[in-house]
């Protein structure tokens, strides 16, 4: 059983729950931007070459179109790369080259992503935009953001969709994902959004030339090869995250935060996520959210729809199943099914590791501890678990106590997590 603390001190309507949202991101302030940003720092070489140490940590081994993987260049080379870098940056001279399409299966489903990788520089160089602008622009995103942001992720949004659940009473939820969200960006209009949220609740982090400078470059990163690109952004480049937020933030956040009638809402990127009172409020959101994305040229997918959880109705949330327990107030989290299908993807692609059953074993553990929290008691999946890692060649890769042992840790996170999501709510 997954219980809640009915909370208390809350904001009572709409107006109220704006304020305090925007007074917590103006106590973050000082601490989330350590310097003011500036286009002479984006494009310094020693940020570039930064940029590129972190791309060979974690950026990922794939090559673009050149065949040059990260680890293919030592740092005393792309230190000389980086100094020709920097000038082509600052004397307007840089252009990105074409990318290299790469198909990879989407977390937890068997559809399929289409990642555009780009060559090496123009990797650091959305790296450098990313690294830079990011911490700026996090502190004005509103508190219902949840995806592609520091310290924040699935299991918070969750923690935080689950206590607002419980203690406004509302078992209704309403679901849905932007269609395509990246392929048809509007390039025109994430720049706007860009503009509005860099001059106005963000001028004291920028002079007037370094943002018109910074969102040149923003601009060159998002058009990429073809100047004259009018709709889509690269999913692969590192910058598409933060674009994406900025321009639901512009056309998803700000209007509904600003409603009369607050809305409950929660967003992981472009998965979108309403807590209601009723099934009829709920598609009533799922209506004023279609046209509030019409506007930018966007479209909800239409596949998930409104679930009464007080029905006996379960609703897929971030690849999990939520419930509402019999007569109880509170709240059951199961792994969903694309939960099973992220775990039965590891373990296929771990066999084209080098040594299959480390990369297996890492990949069980790994995802008992991201799922541990769905699991109501530490043993109550373990048989499954088990069969599905030998349905794919791996058998006893993993002592059932270690299993439970990583499922306590990540269920006291778990714990951890509601009270400080709780916490923030009240304060």
């Amino acid at each position: 059983m997954i219980g809640y603390e009915t909370r208390q001190s809350s904001p009572a309507n709409a107006a109220e729950r704006f304020y305090w949202s925007r007074q917590r991101n103006k106590r973050s302030r000082s601490s989330t931007v350590k310097f003011p940003v500036t286009f002479e720092h984006v494009i310094s070489r020693e940020h570039l070459f930064n940029c590129f140490q972190e791309l060979q940590r974690r950026g990922g081994p794939a090559a673009g179109l050149d065949g040059v993987r990260p680890i293919d260049v030592s740092p005393s080379e792309f230190g000389q790369i980086a100094g020709s870098l920097s000038t082509c940056l600052r004397d307007g001279t840089y252009r990105p080259t074409p990318t290299r399409s790469q198909l990879i299966p989407k977390s937890g489903s068997s559809e399929m992503r289409e990642l555009q990788i780009g060559n090496l520089c123009d990797r650091v160089v959305g790296k450098a935009v990313h690294s830079a602008l990011s911490p700026a622009i996090d502190e004005a995103f509103l508190e219902g953001s949840w995806g592609f942001r520091p310290n924040r992720n699935t299991w918070g949004m969750l923690a935080d969709l689950l206590n607002t659940m419980v203690s406004e009473k509302r078992w209704v939820l309403a679901i849905d994902d932007v269609r395509h969200a990246f392929d048809n960006v509007r390039i025109d209009d994430a720049l706007d959004a860009h503009r509005k949220l860099l001059a106005n609740d963000l001028n004291h982090h920028f002079s007037d030339r370094d943002r018109e400078q910074l969102l040149e470059l923003v601009n060159t990163v998002l058009r990429g090869a073809n100047p004259e690109r009018k709709i889509g952004i690269d999913q692969g480049n590192p910058y598409s995250p933060t674009a994406l937020n900025v321009l639901l933030q512009c056309v998803h956040d700000v209007p509904l935060q600003e409603e009369v009638v607050f809305p409950s809402w929660f967003r992981y990127a472009d998965n979108l996520v309403y807590a209601c009172h009723d099934v009829s409020e709920g598609h009533q959101m799922l209506a004023h959210v279609r046209h509030l994305l019409h506007g930018a040229g966007l479209q909800l997918k239409g596949d998930t729809g409104v679930r009464n959880l007080s029905a006996r109705e379960s609703c897929p949330v971030l690849g999990f199943e939520v419930a509402k327990r019999t007569r109880k107030r509170d709240l059951t989290i199961s792994p969903g099914e694309g939960a099973w299908s992220g775990l039965k993807q590891h373990l296929e692609h771990a066999h084209e590791a080098p040594r299959p059953e480390v990369a297996a074993r890492a990949a069980l553990l790994g995802w008992i501890e991201s799922c541990g929290p769905a699991f109501e008691v530490a043993g109550s999946s373990l048989p499954m678990v088990l069969h599905t890692a030998a349905a794919y060649g791996f058998r006893e890769i993993a002592h059932p106590d270690e299993i439970r042992d990583r499922w306590h840790t990540s269920w006291e996170r778990w714990n951890v997590l509601k009270r400080g999501v709780l916490r923030n709510r009240m304060l």
